[in-house]
């Protein structure tokens, strides 16, 4: 007997169709705040930032566990949403506590370690990296990174602003777009840093995420370049076994553990016997164009210091142009890290007016006659260098090496039919003057007997046909007034050294 029909069929129906179904996720977007907004939440809806750069744990994390058990966080941690992503996620800072609050509450099921509250940020446009950035700068201030997390987080900085614009940034346009984004660094820190995640970090991971601190790599990179130099000078022409970066590489990884046992020393004797074998060049000899190399990749490397320059009681020279007295609201120069000694009234000694450094004139030109921004940055670099002279390197045996090594670099094995030879006694030639090096570094760029007419060419520029060897860089000719200061400053230190 057929049953009747359900009168609430149709309707049950209806309210079954896809019309009647809750729309699930247009709510959970909606749920999101569209401003800042403090909200309480549980550990099961938050997840750490994945990009994080801190990658071991933070030496104050006994410190704080103990200070959130007792009195709670002193401020909520900020946190936002990916979109589309189920989970709210750190933004700025926060990782370690929440690795904290998760670990007080599987040892207490207390609530309070549980649901607690934060401050939640909409998602910025440039989500990924300004969350880096501001990951980079919380770690650095609460907890500080190890060196090497620092460059690893620079380093994915990099790669976020390379798709962000679809060109790699140089060293000097990321350390612009960093400080920019609020995590200020230095040009020079960004250098080390690639170096260290190129050629240390494969060999000694140990060691640097241990804590081995920016001098120690600093270190290490010097001595690398140093002996890869020396390498290069005498590999030539030999069929070795083995080349510079697998050599270094294998010495290095032997020295990987704690950072407290790592010896330098020991690195260079083993890096050095091994090289003695291979280049069949003697263990001293090695050892002496070592420790040569590595003093001129220092003085080449570190940022000079006018103020240390006038306490260190080196002569300034006058300006070409002295500058206009500044008026009322001229801004105040910087200040030196060190302090300045003023002579006391029981030496007599009078005071002097502070004189504007040389370098000052040469950045000033340089900014009137350069169009990159880029360029105009490195060329001022070069340019306050250039008068420089810093108090450790104010001695005769110290500035020997710098001139040789400038005058190296302008006038290269492929330009030159004799080197400038450099020596720790003094210039090649028994007691050779610091004007006869200069006089052989102009002898060997200019050719021909023509040094008058020759050197204006060199130095401002010649048609081709009158004078085959182009005219001095930018950067070069900075370089040649480098090294005649040094040579001016070596002959005042050593007046009777000329034969």
């Amino acid at each position: 007997m057929p049953q009747p029909d359900d009168p609430l069929k149709p309707l049950t129906d209806l309210l079954k169709s896809q019309s009647f179904l809750p729309e699930r996720q247009a709510v959970a977007v909606l749920t999101d705040p569209i401003t800042e907004t403090p909200m309480t939440v549980t550990l099961d809806q938050l997840r750490p930032y994945d990009l994080n750069p801190r990658k071991m744990r933070n030496p104050r994390y006994d410190d704080i566990k103990a200070s959130i058990r007792e009195v709670g966080m002193n401020a909520p941690p900020v946190i936002s949403r990916r979109p589309g992503e189920p989970y709210f996620r750190i933004l700025h800072g926060g990782n370690t506590r929440l690795a904290i609050l998760t670990e007080l509450w599987t040892e207490t099921k207390d609530e309070r370690f549980l649901r607690f509250q934060c401050l939640f940020r909409p998602w910025p446009e440039r989500g990924e990296i300004i969350a880096l950035t501001g990951h980079l700068a919380e770690d650095e201030l609460h907890g500080r990174l190890t060196f090497i997390e620092r460059a690893l987080g620079v380093e994915r900085a990099g790669a976020l602003y390379e798709q962000e614009t679809g060109k790699t940034p140089s060293q000097s346009q990321l350390a612009r777009l960093l400080k920019a984004d609020g995590f200020p660094i230095q040009q020079s820190h960004i250098s080390r840093m690639r170096e260290a995640i190129q050629h240390l970090l494969p060999a000694i991971p140990q060691l640097l995420f241990g804590g081995m601190g920016r001098h120690q790599i600093e270190r290490l990179v010097v001595l690398r370049k140093a002996a890869e130099r020396i390498w290069s000078n005498h590999a030539k022409g030999k069929k070795l076994a083995e080349d510079f970066a697998g050599l270094f590489q294998e010495t290095l990884s032997q020295f990987d553990g704690e950072p407290a046992s790592f010896s330098l020393k020991l690195l260079k004797d083993e890096l050095i016997g091994r090289m003695t074998r291979l280049l069949g060049i003697d263990y001293d000899t090695l050892a002496f164009d070592l420790a040569a190399n590595e003093s001129r990749q220092n003085a080449l490397q570190a940022p000079p210091s006018i103020g240390s320059e006038v306490a260190g009681g080196i002569p300034h020279c006058p300006p070409a142009y002295p500058d206009p007295q500044p008026n009322a609201h001229a801004q105040a120069p910087e200040t030196t890290s060190e302090p300045q000694q003023e002579p006391s009234a029981s030496e007599g000694a009078e005071p002097t007016k502070e004189v504007p450094p040389q370098s000052n004139v040469i950045e000033q030109l340089l900014r009137a006659h350069t169009t990159s921004p880029e360029a105009t940055n490195e060329l001022s670099e070069q340019a306050a260098k250039a008068w420089q002279i810093k108090p450790e390197e104010d001695e005769a045996i110290k500035l020997r090496p710098l001139i040789a090594q400038i005058a190296d670099e302008l006038a290269p094995d492929r330009y030159t039919q004799r080197p400038v030879a450099n020596s720790d006694s003094a210039f090649e030639e028994p007691s050779e003057h610091p004007i006869r090096c200069l006089d052989s570094l102009l002898t060997a760029l200019i050719p021909g007997d023509d040094c008058p007419t020759s050197l204006a060419a060199l130095l401002i520029g010649a048609p081709r046909s009158t004078f085959p060897t182009p005219r001095l860089s930018d950067l070069d000719l900075i370089k040649l007034f480098r090294l005649i200061r040094l040579a001016r400053r070596l002959q005042e230190l050593s007046p009777d050294s000329s034969s």
